[in-house]
Parts: structure tokens; C-alpha cells; sequence
């Protein structure tokens, strides 16, 4: 009997119009080929990454090393050896998605890079980094990570309007959501641009993970899947809607199946030495 050949899981969801990004990244994961094996066998479209993933990666893996030695004699702060190896990682993940950018005529094979945390409050700070950080890793398919404060969003629209590609973060209400895609055709507005290619993040696991367990006690264990869940769901269902009503060049990312735009994904958890999961 002839074997079938097995199909990934993450094929299946691509294909029907929910593509999954990895959200992990480290050197190894590059240099070993996983990454490329995530993109070609199991149809990964993109990666998400942020500062505390490469500070964890760059503590516990070796291949980092002679880097940190080498930034360190030079004199190189601790931050500024952190965004070094951020960038270097980056734009060869970038490399590796290069042909799924160009298959999809731009739609998909982005690498997410987010701004330092400590400039959540701070609409310039954010500005100046990401315009830094752009021009530093020196590939088109990136997006610059831009949580959805109130500075960041004044960052936003800046950003857009100089042509940058955003992934705005931390979104759990549909008021946050419309204030982002405000800022996004702000941008567009001020500088004349064609759509600049954007993600704004809905979060749908966080806001889960509390409603199941403040209803959990609530309804019995067989019918738990009826009340569980649907909270952010539904929020971001209202969002879709709202954003569908116009005319945007704007993907919505969250942990399920999401409406058009550039980057219509899930995520998923990418482990050093595990398989990748969908959360």
C-alpha cells in the first residue's frame, strides 16, 4: 500500500486563508535551516519578533558569543550590542522570507522588529528608533513594532507617513483598533503615499485566558466551550468589520482566522529544538 505523504497541519490553515507567522527567531534557528523548513514544509509566511525573545536567545545560545566578545571590546553598550544582533538576525530572516514577499506581491514574508519597551511613552523616541532601525537592517519586507499607546500611536502616523511599515501591538479593544487605522490613513494622508503594507496585532489569547478562567467556575465542564472564548472574539469581529467598511491597506494578526490585507495570520510559537505550535 502506497504511504501518503504527510501535509502539514499549517498548510491546511494557509490554504484556507489564514497564514501563520513564527513568532520566535534566533541565530540557530537561522543557521541550522529551521527557519527555511518552517517556510517551505509548513508554509510559515512571516516572523515576529521582539526584545525580550532575542535577550533570552542571545543568554542561553552560543552561537552569540564571539559577537558579544567582539561588540564588547569595542565598547558597545549593552543595549547597543542587543540591537546589533537583533538587526543581523533579522535581516537574514528577512533574507529566508525574501521569495514568499515577492510571491505574494508583497503581501506576505514580513519580519516584525519591535522598539525598545522603554519608549512605549514616547511618541519621538519610537520615531527616531524605528526610522533607525529600518535603515539599519536594509530590507523592505520588515515591519517596525509599535505598541498601541497613545505616543505610539502619534508614532504610527508618523511612521506611515515617511513610508515605514508598522505592527502595532498590544490592541485589545475595538477603540484602540480604530484609533490605530486613524493614525495609519493619517499617514497616508499627510505624505501622498500608496498604501504602506501594515499589521495592526488584535490580541485574542490574553483577553481568553482571563475570561476562561472567570467562567469556569460558572458553567459546567461540558459546556465550557460555549462561554469560553467568544469575548475577544467578538471584539474583534466588530473590529473587521469596522476596518472592512473602508479602504485599507491594513492585515489584522491575531491567534485565529482573520480578515484581507497584508498579513492575515495567526501566530506561532516557535521553540529551539521543538516543533512550532499554533496559539
Amino acid at each position: 500500500m502506497q504511504a501518503h505523504a504527510h501535509i502539514s497541519p499549517l498548510l491546511t490553515l494557509r490554504d484556507s486563508g489564514c497564514v501563520p507567522y513564527l513568532d520566535y527567531l534566533d541565530r540557530n534557528l537561522i543557521k541550522s535551516g529551521g527557519l527555511r523548513r518552517l517556510i517551505v514544509e509548513d508554509g510559515v509566511s512571516g516572523v515576529t519578533t521582539n526584545p525580550v525573545i532575542f535577550a533570552n536567545a542571545i543568554r542561553s545560545a552560543a552561537e552569540y558569543d564571539s559577537d558579544i566578545a567582539r561588540l564588547s571590546a569595542g565598547g558597545a553598550s549593552h543595549d547597543d550590542i542587543l540591537l546589533r544582533l537583533m538587526v543581523d538576525d533579522v535581516r537574514a530572516a528577512a533574507d529566508e522570507l525574501a521569495p514568499v514577499y515577492d510571491k505574494s506581491a508583497k503581501q506576505y514574508g514580513y519580519v516584525s522588529l519591535e522598539v525598545l519597551p522603554e519608549l512605549a511613552q514616547d511618541a519621538d523616541g519610537t520615531v527616531a528608533m524605528a526610522i533607525e532601525l529600518f535603515g539599519r537592517v536594509g530590507r523592505p519586507n520588515i515591519l517596525i513594532k509599535v505598541p498601541a499607546t497613545r505616543a505610539g500611536i502619534e508614532a504610527v502616523e508618523v511612521l506611515i507617513s515617511r513610508g515605514i511599515g508598522v505592527n502595532a501591538t498590544t490592541i485589545f479593544d475595538v477603540p484602540t483598533y480604530e484609533a490605530v487605522l486613524n493614525a495609519y490613513e493619517r499617514g497616508l494622508s499627510r505624505a501622498g503615499h500608496q498604501p504602506v503594507p501594515s499589521v495592526a496585532s488584535f490580541f485574542v489569547s490574553r483577553i481568553d485566558a482571563v475570561v476562561d478562567e472567570a467562567s469556569s467556575d460558572a458553567w459546567p465542564t461540558e459546556h465550557s466551550a460555549s462561554p469560553q472564548g467568544p469575548s475577544s472574539g467578538q471584539r474583534r469581529w466588530r473590529a473587521r468589520g469596522w476596518f472592512t467598511s473602508g479602504t485599507w491597506s491594513w492585515g489584522t494578526a491575531a491567534t485565529g482566522a482573520s480578515g484581507p490585507g497584508p498579513a492575515n495570520f495567526p501566530r506561532v510559537n516557535g521553540r529551539r529544538g521543538g516543533a512550532a505550535g499554533v496559539r
